[in-house]
């Protein structure tokens, strides 16, 4: 029993830019023990062009996730039986890519922290108006077919493992590392007239034995101390970031590191410059939301943060990640982009994926661009940025500022 009643409202028209474009209408499986409440969201939901499955129990929709496949799952909380939590569960095994959100009335009483750490995908409060219906599960679904189609059709290979340091010098020469930390920073242009947009910073160290990004990530993550570095990062982004003034800064920040206070911390060094800053988190890593998680990223954006999502399209792209980042960029991963110009099925990829994205109102960055030839390329997909060595290697500051 629900605290509260489905609203009771006409299906009207919608938007047709809301709809997911290519591979058929998205498939939707809608699951509430209240005929009533199946009735409307499956008649709001069919009105805007998406094909719906219902569900009058958790265990019947178990068994239509048993034998089709699903580009949202939109689940009641509260139903006898197998209740809509215990149904994100199960539908997780089988599926992991499945986006589901939850609907309820009462989320205080039904959704735990617990619930909450294997992120659905969105949470719908009863009464549900038909507008937020359609535009929630809309979005999802784009959503999940993009990350699935840049997830199986993936052309990098597997990055090697970093080769880490062992044994009882590892300690002091992470501290050196840290110590002698400094960055450099990489050129973003405008695919529409070549100027520059802004700058990304890469992490680099005086440590000779560290001298790898990828080592010197690794080791600090075997210390448990990738807090400390990008902390140690983002202090040397705001002293750095006044030798680019009017550009937008695009920042790294390693999953684990939205868990830190400090990082939504409204004194940090870096807050202060939030909304010239656009933190861009891997796709390569592993990313476990939770609502704490949520709110510090809801914080971000309060104080002008953006968000990007890098790699795009490097084979580990997660619907849940990508839905509840909500990214207002996202960066083509470089084997995706890597001879663009002389490869129709990463040309056909990278179409694909740009034009997805735009329909979410994401901007696309195409990473690794070395010749005219993929600049070129890439400019013909309407990707809207350019980044790669055609444009200039990562410099420090200094160089970059000083004349020529």
């Amino acid at each position: 029993m629900n605290c509260h009643p489905v609203r009771a409202i006409t299906p009207g028209p919608f938007r047709t830019d809301l709809l997911l474009p290519g591979a058929g209408l998205p498939r939707i499986l809608i699951v509430d023990d209240e005929p009533h409440a199946l009735r409307i969201f499956s008649a709001f939901l069919s009105a805007a062009g998406m094909e719906t499955v219902t569900a009058a129990s958790g265990e019947l929709a178990l068994e239509l996730l048993d034998t089709g496949s699903f580009d949202t799952l939109l689940t009641d909380v509260r139903m006898p039986g197998l209740d809509g939590v215990a149904l994100l569960q199960a539908a997780r095994k089988r599926d992991a890519d499945l986006p589901v959100i939850l609907v309820t009335g009462c989320p205080a009483a039904d959704l735990s922290e617990d619930t909450m750490e294997i992120a659905p995908a969105g949470l719908l409060l009863k009464p549900v108006s038909g507008d937020l219906l359609v535009r929630t599960v809309a979005r999802t679904a784009r959503f999940c077919r993009l990350a699935r189609f840049a997830h199986h059709r993936a052309s990098a290979e597997p990055l090697p493992e970093p080769q880490l340091l062992q044994g009882p010098g590892v300690v002091p020469a992470f501290s050196r590392a840290l110590s002698s930390l400094y960055l450099a920073w990489q050129p973003i242009v405008r695919s529409t007239d070549g100027a520059t947009y802004g700058h990304e910073a890469f992490v680099r160290t005086l440590e000779p034995t560290l001298e790898n990004p990828a080592t010197f990530f690794g080791v600090a993550q075997d210390l448990d101390r990738l807090v400390d570095l990008g902390r140690a990062v983002r202090r040397t982004a705001s002293s750095e970031i006044a030798g680019f003034p009017g550009e937008t800064l695009f920042v790294n920040v390693h999953p684990s590191e939205l868990h830190d206070d400090a990082l939504s911390d409204p004194d940090s060094p870096l807050s202060a410059l939030a909304r010239s800053i656009v933190l861009e988190v891997s796709d390569r890593a592993p990313l476990k939301p939770g609502g704490a998680a949520r709110a510090r990223l809801q914080k971000l954006r309060r104080l002008g943060f953006r968000i990007a999502i890098d790699d795009l399209g490097s084979g580990s792209t997660d619907p849940g990640t990508l839905a509840w980042l909500e990214p207002e960029f996202a960066k083509l991963d470089i084997p995706l982009v890597s001879g663009l110009d002389t490869d129709p099925a990463k040309q056909t990829r990278v179409h694909l994926l740009t034009k997805t994205l735009h329909e979410l109102g994401i901007a696309v960055v195409a990473e690794g661009i070395e010749t005219t030839g993929e600049r070129e390329a890439a400019i013909d997909l309407e990707v809207d940025f350019l980044q790669g060595f055609l444009f200039g290697r990562p410099k420090p500051v200094s160089a970059l500022l000083s004349p020529t």
